[in-house]
């Protein structure tokens, strides 16, 4: 049901919304060790740095705490590394071993890891937050104001910023990936396990999953929106303005792409919905098994409800 042409054009738009590289990116992914596997890492006060308005106040093992002026840093962890620096107002915090946290090149940035082999860096901009709390995390928010990116599992890899405002990307779950990004005012949200999540590209879209091993892009474009609740789907709001693509179930590919306010919505579970190629487009299925297509220059609306069915405008 899902030819070659709609996985190349899902490509190319998971490479523009910087989800495409997925976790084969993250440096240790491979060949990391398997840490404690609790995400509270291991910190157990041997190893301690402590660093404030650019002074070490402690220093005990192999930690290591950096700090300029109106900043502080704390590392807690064996081999673990903290840094605030180049700005007032930064705060970098590690608990856990063999990690890093770095808060710099701004103020009031904020970076805090709670967990081992994990990064967090909130640098190039002013109020940026990076959070992760879990093992082998990546997370960056930078390059911006504003811009939040959190992660509450093992194997994540959150973005926002990157040239853009006041992004939020968030991860619950393990082995997923956010990034809200080239842009003001994106959401990117994952809950669930091996998904990714991309808004970015425009202003104000929003991707949102929930459930497991789905795949949900909103952007390029402003204003997209994209909602996944279920399990192994693939959605894009993209390629336009107010555009729209909802899925509630499992296996189901939706795509409102390539034009202005076109809407797919889904209900069940593997189907094929596509509003393409103009403006105006609702594509709507309710049932399980079926294919609805709306490709109008100037709108038409396909409308599916039952099993196996088909349907398409104009």
């Amino acid at each position: 049901m899902w030819n070659a042409n709609n996985i190349g054009r899902i490509g190319a738009l998971a490479v523009a919304l910087g989800i495409g590289a997925g976790l084969a990116a993250t440096p240790w992914a491979a060949s990391a060790d398997p840490g404690n596997g609790n995400g509270n890492g291991n910190g157990n006060g041997q190893d301690m740095s402590i660093s404030k308005d650019g002074e070490v106040k402690v220093q005990k093992g192999t930690a290591t705490a950096t700090s300029s002026a109106g900043s502080s840093a704390k590392a807690k962890g064996d081999n673990s590394v903290a840094t605030a620096t180049g700005g007032v107002g930064n705060t970098a915090t590690v608990n856990g071993d063999n990690s890093s946290a770095t808060a710099t090149g701004g103020d009031n940035n904020t970076a805090r890891v709670t967990g081992d082999v994990s990064v967090a860096t909130a640098t190039d901009g002013n109020n940026n937050t990076a959070t992760v709390h879990g093992d082998f995390g990546f997370i960056t928010a930078r390059s911006g104001d504003n811009n939040t990116a959190t992660a509450d599992g093992r194997l994540a890899r959150v973005d926002a910023g990157f040239g853009g405002n006041n992004n939020t990307a968030t991860v619950t779950g393990d082995s997923s990936i956010a990034n809200a990004s080239n842009g003001d005012n994106n959401t990117a949200t994952i809950d669930g396990n091996n998904g990714s999540a991309g808004a970015g590209s425009g202003d104000n879209n929003t991707a949102t999953v929930t459930g497991n091993t789905s795949f949900a892009g909103a952007g390029p474009g402003d204003n997209n929106t994209v909602t996944i609740t279920g399990n192994s789907n693939l959605a894009f709001a993209s390629e336009g303005n107010n555009n729209t693509a909802t899925i509630t179930g499992d296996t189901n590919l939706a795509r409102a792409v390539g034009g202005d306010n076109n809407t797919v919505t889904i209900t069940g579970d593997t189907n094929l919905a596509r509003a393409v190629d103009g403006n105006n487009n609702t594509a709507t299925i309710t049932g399980n098994s079926s294919t609805a297509t709306a490709a109008s220059p100037t709108g038409c609306t396909a409308s599916v409800t039952g099993d196996g069915g088909s349907n398409s405008c104009p």
